[in-house]
Formats: structure tokens, C-alpha cells, sequence
């Protein structure tokens, strides 16, 4: 049984799921939200995903990724109509499917973080290996889904930018990014890091 929780607009509930069976060809999962409940088979063929709903006129769709919240919410709307019904079980998918996983996701991975976490420092490190871009993630709210991040490109100040991404994007966004346990600037504070950057700044102008 996974706890979770739930955002739309402004409204926020608390939602359940569970693993009803496990079968060679598909998973039993059920999901509880606030005024309903209901039973999924999510199985997959050749890595393509797929889910059928028996108590709701048999429908069926695909899925692109399980842990893709984002797409599955469009995809689910498409069948419930209901954003209420497609976000929960989009969710509970994802936060299902991550259980099922040797490696972290982002999200899951700032999940499992201990102590203070809305800090200066910075707890999480990504690593965009295509665009050699590096993401320092701090000052986590969990409870307002937000977290800040400072983003730069190779060891070049030019690039620094930050932003306030939603955490319940960050896999959407960053999943394909690898997660960094040994980085210099992990558990550092980022005003430190910003001195650093504006006086590496400030040398290459001079230069």
C-alpha cells in the first residue's frame, strides 16, 4: 500500500494504492481518492504499456511510460473524463511503478531525502549529459510541491539561470537526467556558489 497525494486547481486529497495481484501478464492495482475507488490491469508487451479498466465499461488505452504523470494525466483524461479520476490514478501509476524500479527517479529520490530539506544547500545534484547541463536542486517544499533550481552550463557562469519548477514535474522534465551522489556543490550553500560563479564571471571579462 502507497500513500500519496493528490493537487488539482485548488483542491488537494489524499489517495491509496495498492496491489491487489501480481500475474505473469499483468498487474492488479486498485486506487482510493476521496469519493471513489477503482481496479486497474497495467501489463506491458515489448516494453509498450498498457491498462484496462474492468469496472468502468472495460476501457482501455495505452501508455506511453508509467512514470510519464504528465502525458498519462492527458491520456486518462481522454477515457474519465474527470480530472480528479485520471489524476490519482495517473499518480498512483507512477508512484506504483517507482517501487518497481532498482534506480531512483528524480521525485523519488527527493522523497526519500532526510532532515531539513527547505534549505540554501543544495540536496540534489542532475546531470544533463547531452547539453552538459548541471541542475542544483534547493530549497525543497514539499508541502507547497516547489522546490528552487540553479541551472548551468559546464563550468561557464554565462548560462547560470534558476527557476521554480513544481516537484511533481521534475521526472516530466529531468527524468532523463542522471542523479550526481559525489558532486562538488552537494551540500553546499548556493550563495557560496553564486560568489563563486560571479567571481569566475568576473575573470573572464577581465581577461
Amino acid at each position: 500500500m502507497i500513500k500519496y497525494k493528490c493537487r488539482y486547481m485548488y483542491d488537494e486529497w489524499n489517495c491509496i494504492v495498492e496491489c491487489v495481484e501480481k500475474k505473469t501478464e499483468y498487474t492488479i492495482l486498485e486506487f482510493y481518492g476521496q469519493y471513489f475507488n477503482i481496479k486497474m490491469h497495467l501489463g506491458s508487451i515489448d516494453n509498450e504499456f498498457w491498462c484496462f479498466f474492468p469496472e468502468y465499461n472495460n476501457m482501455f488505452t495505452e501508455l506511453l511510460s508509467p512514470i510519464d504523470f504528465y502525458n498519462n494525466i492527458d491520456i486518462l483524461d481522454e477515457l474519465f473524463k474527470n480530472p480528479y479520476e485520471s489524476m490519482t490514478v495517473a499518480k498512483g501509476i507512477k508512484k506504483y511503478f517507482e517501487t518497481q524500479l532498482e534506480e531512483d527517479t528524480v521525485e523519488s529520490y527527493i522523497d526519500k531525502l532526510k532532515g531539513h530539506v527547505y534549505t540554501n544547500k543544495v540536496k540534489v545534484v542532475l546531470y544533463d549529459e547531452e547539453r552538459n547541463v548541471y541542475h542544483l536542486i534547493y530549497k525543497i517544499n514539499r508541502s507547497k510541491n516547489e522546490c528552487m533550481m540553479a541551472s548551468y552550463r559546464g563550468t561557464s557562469p554565462n548560462n547560470y539561470e534558476v527557476c521554480l519548477p513544481f516537484i511533481d514535474s521534475l521526472d516530466h522534465h529531468f527524468g532523463h537526467c542522471r542523479i550526481l551522489n559525489d558532486h562538488k556543490y552537494l551540500n553546499k550553500d548556493i550563495r557560496d556558489i553564486e560568489h563563486i560563479f560571479l567571481n569566475k564571471f568576473k575573470n573572464e571579462v577581465v581577461s
